[in-house]
C-alpha cells in the first residue's frame, strides 16, 4: 500500500467519523428541556417586589440595578473599550514567536511514522510599527470617539429608563385619582338612582328620569373597570422600567410637590443642543467617521516597521545555527483597484447621513419641549379654572336635584350637572400629576435627568 493510498484511506475514515449532527447547516438545536432550563432564571426581575410604598426618588435611584435595558448598554460600553485597545495595539510592540518540528518518514516498504530525520526550526522576533502616515493613530481616535458614543449612549439610556418610569409613576397615580372620583360619582348617583326610583313611585317625575340616572350609574361603574386597566398598566409598565417582577400590586407613594412652570422654555431649547445625550451619540458617532475617513486616506501611503528577530534551525549549513538579525519592512497599498475610494465614498454618505439625523433629532427636540411646556400651562390653566368652578358646579348640581324633586328638571339635567362636577373634580385632581408630568418631559427633552430633576423640584 503506498502511502498516498493510505492517505486517502485515513481522509475517509476521518469523514465517516463525523456525527450526524456535524453534517448539516442547522446542525442539532438545544431540547426543550434545555431552553427552559437556560431561560428560567433569565426570566427573574432584577430587583426584589417592594413591599412598602415607594416614592418617585427610589424609582429612579433603583433603574441602575434594575433595567435590563441599561445592563445590555453597559455591555456594548465594555465592547467600545475593548475595541479601542485593539486599535491602540497596533501602535505598541508586537512580538511574533513560531515553533516547527518536521518528521520525515522513510521510503515505501519500511514501516510507517519511523522518521530517519528530525528538523526543529524556531523563531522570535519583536516588530516596532513606524506610524509615519498616521493611519493608526486615526484608527485609534476613531475607537475613541466610538466609546465616547458608547458611554453617552449608556447615559442616554439611563435617562430613558428613568423617564418611562416617571411616565408610569404618574399615568398610575393619575388613574387612581380618577378612580376615587369615578367612584364618588358613583356613590352620589346610586343615591339618586334611589330617590329618583322613590319618586317615580310617588308620580313626582318621569319614567325616563329612572332611566337616564340608572344608565349613568352603569356606565360610571363601567368607567371604573376602564380605570383600573389603565392604573394595572400603568403599574406594569413602572415594574418593567424600575426591575421589580411585573405582576407585583406595586403601590406608590403619594406626590405632595408643587412643580412651577417658568412662562417660557427658552432655556431648554438652549440646552437641547449641548446637554442632551441623544445628540452626543450622534455627535461622538461624526467624530468617529471623520477619523476613519482620515485613516482610510493614510491607508494608501507607504507603512513601515522595524525590529530584531531571532531564528534556529536545526538543519541549517551556518554555524552557529541561531542566528540574529534586524529587518525593515515596507507596504504600500497606491490604490489601483479603487478599494479605498470606495470605503471613502461610503464613509461620505455614512457621515451625511449622521448630520441629517442630528439636524432631524435637534429640531425633535423643540418639538418636544414646545409641547411639554405647553401641555404644563395648559394642565395650570385648567386647574386655576376648576378650582373656581367647582363651588358653583356643587351648587348647580343642589339645585337641578331639588327641581328634580319639584318636578321641574329632568334626571338627563341632573345627568349633566353630574358629570361636570366628576369633571372638575376630575381636573383638580390629577392637573398636579399633569402638570409635574410634562415638567419632567420638557427636562428631559432639553438633556436634564429626571433625578436631578426631581431633586430640584423637592428641593426649592
Amino acid at each position: 500500500m503506498s502511502r498516498r493510498v493510505f492517505g486517502w484511506f485515513l481522509l475517509c475514515l476521518g469523514a465517516c467519523a463525523l456525527p450526524d449532527a456535524l453534517t448539516t447547516s442547522s446542525g442539532q438545536g438545544p431540547s426543550a428541556e434545555s431552553r427552559a432550563a437556560l431561560t428560567a432564571p433569565l426570566a427573574n426581575a432584577p430587583l426584589p417586589a417592594p413591599t412598602d410604598a415607594v416614592g418617585l426618588d427610589v424609582l429612579l435611584r433603583g433603574v441602575d440595578g434594575g433595567s435590563v435595558d441599561l445592563d445590555i448598554v453597559r455591555r456594548q460600553v465594555l465592547a467600545a473599550s475593548a475595541r479601542v485597545d485593539q486599535a491602540r495595539a497596533s501602535l505598541l510592540p508586537n512580538l511574533d514567536a513560531s515553533l516547527d518540528v518536521v518528521a520525515v518518514a522513510k521510503r515505501t516498504g519500511q514501516s510507517f511514522f519511523k522518521g530517519d530525520q528530525a528538523t526543529l526550526r524556531w523563531s522570535i522576533g519583536l516588530s516596532f510599527p513606524l506610524d509615519l502616515s498616521g493611519e493608526l493613530a486615526e484608527r485609534v481616535r476613531a475607537a475613541q470617539a466610538r466609546y465616547r458614543a458608547a458611554s453617552a449612549a449608556e447615559e442616554s439610556t439611563r435617562r430613558e429608563q428613568r423617564a418611562a418610569v416617571v411616565l408610569a409613576y404618574f399615568n398610575a397615580l393619575e388613574a387612581e385619582a380618577l378612580l376615587a372620583v369615578n367612584a364618588s360619582t358613583i356613590k352620589s348617583l346610586e343615591r339618586e338612582l334611589v330617590d329618583v326610583r322613590a319618586r317615580r313611585e310617588a308620580g313626582t317625575v318621569r319614567e325616563s328620569d329612572v332611566l337616564t340616572v340608572d344608565v349613568a350609574v352603569n356606565e360610571a361603574r363601567q368607567r371604573s373597570f376602564e380605570l383600573e386597566t389603565v392604573r394595572q398598566e400603568a403599574v406594569r409598565a413602572l415594574n418593567l422600567a424600575a426591575g421589580f417582577p411585573i405582576e407585583h400590586p406595586t403601590r406608590l407613594a403619594a406626590w405632595n410637590v408643587t412643580v412651577a412652570v417658568a412662562p417660557d422654555p427658552v432655556a431648554e431649547l438652549d440646552l437641547a443642543r449641548t446637554a442632551n445625550p441623544e445628540v452626543d451619540v450622534l455627535v461622538e458617532t461624526l467624530f468617529a467617521l471623520r477619523s476613519d475617513r482620515s485613516a482610510a486616506e493614510r491607508s494608501t501611503l507607504p507603512s513601515v516597521s522595524v525590529g530584531p528577530r531571532a531564528t534556529f534551525d536545526s538543519t541549517s549549513q551556518l554555524d552557529p545555527n541561531l542566528n540574529g538579525n534586524a529587518f525593515l519592512s515596507l507596504s504600500w497599498n497606491p490604490d489601483l483597484n479603487g478599494r479605498v475610494e470606495a470605503a471613502v465614498k461610503e464613509i461620505d454618505a455614512t457621515t451625511g447621513e449622521t448630520e441629517s439625523r442630528i439636524r432631524a433629532l435637534l429640531r425633535s427636540l423643540q418639538e418636544r419641549i414646545l409641547a411639554a411646556h405647553r401641555r404644563a400651562v395648559e394642565a395650570k390653566a385648567a386647574a386655576e379654572v376648576a378650582g373656581r368652578s367647582l363651588g358653583s358646579a356643587r351648587e348647580n348640581l343642589r339645585v337641578i336635584e331639588e327641581q328634580l324633586r319639584a318636578g321641574t328638571a329632568t334626571g338627563r339635567e341632573v345627568l349633566e350637572a353630574q358629570v361636570s362636577v366628576a369633571r372638575t373634580q376630575a381636573t383638580l385632581g390629577t392637573s398636579g400629576y399633569r402638570i409635574a408630568l410634562a415638567y419632567f418631559q420638557m427636562k428631559f427633552a432639553a438633556g436634564e435627568d429626571p433625578l436631578a430633576t426631581l431633586e430640584r423640584v423637592t428641593t426649592r
